[in-house]
């Protein structure tokens, strides 16, 4: 990594990755580079990728997978920073709550709490391989539904980027699914990086390598 760099990046996150990921690395980069100023948002990995291309951010921290959209990727360079995971979160009192992995069939008849907001934005809904799932609320923002949760009255799916965020009477636990073929996290930018926009998906991959060891 270059030693002090100055200067301004702007970078922003889909909500999950802002949970955890983009905080641990904001962190690193006032450590190794304080004349560095940041500027973070959070919004949906469709309006990142058009401001990239508007040069209103530097960097976007985006999901992908065959469940999503096909992202238009021409003319921009990706980083893989976390590949895999999807997990489901549970009331601590939940039968599943004491399992480390469940198979997808024992998911059929649960309420699920799932994501809401923009049309055109991508949300987390039930378990991806479910047909007709029951949903019993929907919220816009990730403390709401892991709260939603905790309360009972419902499960949700939970990308692993944000395990580390959940709150007590929450619990983590994954999903044996053969069919699911899986998400990851990339950082895009433009091909050409500056030294800021260098360091800062440096700072990204080494925090995503830490996130994936403590998993």
């Amino acid at each position: 990594m270059q030693d002090h760099v100055t200067g301004r990046v702007a970078i922003a996150a889909f909500p999950s990755a802002a949970a955890v990921l983009v905080p641990r690395t904001l962190a690193r980069l006032g450590n190794d580079h304080p004349g560095l100023i940041v500027e973070f948002g959070e919004t949906s990995s469709p309006t990142q990728l058009r401001q990239l291309r508007a040069h209103r951010i530097d960097v976007a921290v985006i999901g992908v997978g065959p469940d999503l959209p096909a992202y238009d990727f021409e003319g921009l360079r990706r980083d893989l920073l976390l590949d895999g995971g999807l997990l489901l979160a549970v009331p601590a009192n939940h039968r599943f709550a004491g399992r480390g992995t469940i198979p997808v069939t024992e998911l059929r008849d649960e309420p699920w709490i799932v994501g809401k907001g923009l049309r055109d934005d991508p949300q987390f809904g039930a378990w991806p391989t479910l047909d007709h799932p029951r949903i019993a609320d929907a919220a816009k923002k990730w403390p709401t539904r892991l709260g939603l949760v905790a309360t009972g009255l419902g499960i949700a799916v939970l990308p692993e980027v944000a395990a580390a965020a959940v709150p007590t009477g929450v619990r983590i636990i994954q999903v044996d699914d053969p069919a699911w073929l899986g998400r990851a996290s990339v950082a895009v930018t433009v091909r050409d990086r500056s030294p800021e926009v260098t360091a800062t998906v440096e700072a990204l991959c080494h925090e995503a390598a830490q996130l994936r060891a403590a998993s």
